[in-house]
């Protein structure tokens, strides 16, 4: 649900405050020509894909898009999409913008091709332009190969689904919601990093990224996020600066939920899939197999109930 409007101009006047002398500095320095930096290929899908960047002043962002890397051939069909706020909501785009937030999608591609793109910043104090890089040849980004929403288990075909992460991003008082910043998910295993802004959907200060989006790095297919891969959390915050945590992927029960980050690795023994390792899968384990030692140690030491993930959280 959408914060209501009053306490939205709260958080807007206290974001102002926070970030005024920023943006004095930012213009003492020679605002008008927006500096570029921390540029990001994330959201790689087999259609499209968006590119993420910082500016040190507000602005905002545009792209050219190309077959060759030269720059002479533009993108037949990509459609672009300035600030891709999914819920619509015209305080994240403006947020993002003030803040030095700045992302663009671009759709409409071939599958398995390789685009090539020119960033194209304008700063909202002067509409001097930046175009990063500033001559060819331009970087380059190939789309994925193949959607899939199932795999074969023991000759039969499964649908699965993947998590949704859901993380709080604060200004550097841990009060006032960072709104425009942007969460950006890397996960063990994939290709490219999932991205999602502030308010987006969810209430301030909450971000959430779809880790059905994930592809596979070597295959260039949808990658099923089954529990326990290294997950970094990067919170991308324009001129405030970003910071980056390290996590897991919460165990995955196929609902497609939202759910934490969590802290430690989901359990190994959890043979009932309950989110607890307990007498029950003890004794499954010990019926069901042959065990070294070594197994038995780490299962012993696991043994009285160990909670493994943490429950899906209600937004």
């Amino acid at each position: 649900m959408r914060e209501k409007p009053m306490k939205r101009v709260w958080y807007k006047l206290l974001a102002g405050v926070m970030i005024l002398s920023i943006l004095l500095c930012a213009a003492g320095a020679g605002a008008g020509v927006p500096s570029v930096s921390d540029v990001l290929v994330a959201d790689v899908t087999t259609r499209s894909f968006a590119v993420i960047w910082s500016v040190s002043e507000p602005a905002v962002p545009d792209i050219l898009v190309f077959e060759d890397a030269a720059g002479s051939v533009p993108a037949a069909g990509a459609s672009i999409h300035v600030h891709p706020v999914r819920s619509g909501d015209v305080y994240v785009k403006a947020a993002a913008e003030e803040n030095g937030v700045m992302k663009v999608e671009i759709s409409g591609l071939f599958p398995g091709s390789t685009y090539y793109f020119q960033l194209v910043t304008t700063s909202t104090a002067t509409d001097d332009v930046d175009y990063h890089p500033d001559g060819a040849p331009f970087p380059g980004v190939t789309t994925e190969i193949r959607t899939v929403r199932s795999e074969v288990v023991d000759s039969a075909e499964t649908p699965f689904s993947n998590d949704l992460i859901v993380d709080a991003i604060y200004l550097a008082d841990q009060v006032t919601p960072a709104e425009g910043a942007l969460l950006v998910a890397e996960i063990s295993g994939s290709g490219h990093p999932v991205s999602g802004y502030v308010g987006d959907g969810v209430d301030l200060p909450y971000a959430v990224v779809d880790l059905n989006q994930l592809f596979e790095t070597s295959s260039h297919e949808t990658m099923e996020a089954r529990g326990g891969e290294e997950m970094v959390l990067t919170h991308f915050k324009g001129l405030l600066g970003k910071s980056s945590f390290s996590y897991y992927v919460p165990e995955n029960s196929g609902f497609a939920e939202m759910k934490h980050p969590s802290t430690t690795k989901p359990c190994s023994w959890d043979s009932g899939s309950d989110g607890d390792v307990d007498g029950g899968d003890v004794a499954e384990a010990v019926s069901g197999a042959v065990m070294t030692s070594e197994e038995l140690s780490s299962l012993a030491a696991e043994f009285g109930c160990v909670h493994c993930t943490l429950p899906p959280m209600n937004l």
